[in-house]
């Protein structure tokens, strides 16, 4: 695989392996040749686990068997991107070698090793219980797995929040693990889809519009983008929405509603530019996620998921934002004039609106484009009036 690796990095991209390194398969040799290297599911195990075996990550050969594992994917295979999955499964296990330690003080002990034989440059995504991953992982998935439909699975209960996959399952989840971000990790939440299920007729089609706000949320959180669809698949559409996400804004936008609605709607950035360009500006991400709770009321009161828009009022003198601004939104491209005290918009149903804040300089001034999601946050070097060529000066780094 060394050979692959080289092949991958030499086309200027990164190689990574996806493995489950705790999880055996129960054909597989490993399992055959050391039985007394599997450990035991508990009860909850056997209500939630998988069909594969588990590691006993107390045991010393286990542990040299990580040890040895890993310093070969990284040190001779030379892949520098490691995505470890079905991991979780390893916080079930019981009748441990050493009954005398937990099962987290087991997980930290496995992933010590890891860490250690990956060094501090390979980049690490965990998909697991996330506060177990603190001290190890670069990045961790913090939703269950995204899945390319809207509401959720049918056939799954809405209100099944343990079970319910698909885009705004996803955004419940990581609307209330936001402030990870750049803090602790680079969040994962997981594939932004364009292509719809067509395998089976009873999952509603995803619309380009339901992709792009779920993208909007992506990019606006700071964290992974990651595709649900092979590239040569999309269409132009699809690839525009996703080029506007890149490269990435790596601080997220802190949702104001995530107590009072299931899923949120109005999020805000303070804006610092990461490349050069100095004025620092608020962005507000605005959503219509349909069907949603509102519980800022007892008992909580579904919102139907209707077709007319979202009309929200936001107050800017009550997030700090006093004064006069003035509001660009990005995906129609569209001016909306000088806003002070509150700014009202109104946002299509299943759909999302990104809208820039900048202080009015009372000379030509850039407001926004269509290159990047955050209008400013990265590719903008600079973006000045010159009075005495009467020109607008925008410079990005290509």
């Amino acid at each position: 695989p060394a050979w692959l690796s080289d092949d991958i990095r030499a086309r200027g991209l990164r190689p990574g392996l996806w493995m489950a390194p705790f999880t055996p398969d129960p054909t597989a040799a490993l399992a055959a040749d050391h039985p007394e290297w599997i450990a035991d599911w508990t009860a909850l195990g056997d209500v939630i686990g998988g069909d594969d075996l588990i590691l006993d990550l107390t045991h010393p050969e286990v542990l040299a068997f990580l040890h040895e594992t890993f310093a070969r994917f990284h040190g001779e295979w030379r892949f520098d991107w490691f995505k470890m999955d079905f991991a979780y499964w390893a916080l079930l296990g019981t009748g441990f070698h050493d009954p005398t330690m937990t099962r987290e003080e087991a997980w930290h002990g496995a992933l010590d090793i890891i860490r250690e034989e990956l060094g501090p440059d390979t980049f690490f995504l965990a998909v697991s219980a996330s506060g177990l991953n603190y001290q190890h992982a670069d990045s961790v998935r913090i939703t269950l797995d995204s899945m390319p439909v809207w509401d959720g699975m049918p056939g799954v209960p809405l209100d099944d929040s343990a079970s319910q996959q698909g885009l705004k399952p996803t955004v419940r989840n990581a609307g209330r693990r936001w402030y990870l971000q750049d803090r602790i990790w680079v969040n994962h939440p997981d594939l932004i889809f364009f292509r719809s299920n067509t395998l089976d007729p009873t999952w509603p089609p995803l619309t380009l519009e339901e992709s792009r706000a779920f993208c909007t949320f992506v990019g606006l959180s700071g964290g992974i983008v990651k595709l649900g669809d092979r590239l040569v698949d999309l269409d132009a559409d699809a690839i525009n929405v996703i080029r506007t996400l890149l490269p990435i804004y790596g601080r997220s936008a802190r949702p104001l509603d995530v107590f009072t609605r299931e899923f949120p709607e109005v999020w805000l950035s303070n804006v610092e530019p990461l490349d050069g360009y100095g004025e620092s500006y608020a962005l507000l991400g605005l959503f219509h996620w349909g069907r949603n709770v509102d519980m800022s009321v007892t008992p909580y009161v579904e919102m139907p998921d209707d077709a007319a828009p979202r009309r929200h009022v936001v107050d800017l003198d009550a997030l700090g934002l006093g004064g006069e601004w003035l509001a660009y939104e990005f995906w129609e491209g569209c001016y909306l004039g000088r806003v002070s005290g509150t700014l009202t918009d109104e946002v299509p149903s299943h759909d999302g609106h990104v809208i820039a804040l900048r202080r009015p300089q009372e000379v030509p001034q850039f407001l926004g484009w269509n290159r990047q999601l955050t209008m400013g946050g990265v590719l903008l070097q600079e973006a000045s009036w010159d009075e005495a060529s009467r020109t607008l000066v925008v410079r990005t780094p290509v």
